[in-house]
């Protein structure tokens, strides 16, 4: 009988910036790439979809969104928005999703929208995009049939090995 104790290896965190230096020409296609490959990319896992890209850097009115992907089973669209740095866009982000109240001191740092009037925390980025679903969808209040926001991030690790392995984490933003 074997009594000696298994050998564990460690977790490092590291600083995605050491990957990815710039967002639309490292990060962004890298996602992409990831979604199209053969396998199932972590994002597709995270989030319980098979997607397919139709188009890097969309443009949607004055803006871009960075990558546009359809479900391959039901050819809904998804818009993919990443972030490595802090956000810097106030188009419909000045506006709470939750209560309507419009003011430009709720985003707060590294991208975080908190609303002092109904105590509504978010990324100031999904707050936008809420607000972008509610201009688009026809009955915004009744009609979710276009899906759920999502909020995958991506955690890096330095294994044994000396490579990196991406690591999704879905925070479910249903109201």
């Amino acid at each position: 009988m074997d009594t000696s104790m298994p050998e564990f290896g460690s977790l490092e965190s590291q600083e995605v910036r050491e990957y990815w230096a710039d967002e639309a020409r490292d990060f962004t296609p890298w996602i992409a790439d990831e979604v199209r490959s053969e396998d199932e990319s972590e994002l597709e896992d995270a989030l319980g979809l098979e997607l397919e890209v139709i188009k890097e850097k969309k443009g949607v009115g004055r803006y871009n969104v960075d990558i546009l992907a359809e479900v391959v089973d039901d050819n809904r669209n998804v818009v993919i928005e990443n972030q490595l740095n802090s956000s810097d866009h106030d188009h419909l982000g000045k506006t709470c999703s939750a209560c309507g109240t419009k003011d430009g001191n709720q985003r707060v740092e590294r991208g975080l929208y908190v609303c002092e009037e109904c105590d509504t925390v978010a990324n100031a980025d999904m707050n936008g995009a809420e607000n972008i679903r509610r201009k688009v969808t026809p009955s915004p209040s009744e009609d979710r049939s276009n899906g759920w926001l999502a909020q995958p991030s991506v955690h890096l690790f330095d294994r044994n090995e000396g490579c990196f392995v991406p690591r999704e984490q879905v925070v479910d933003c249903k109201p």
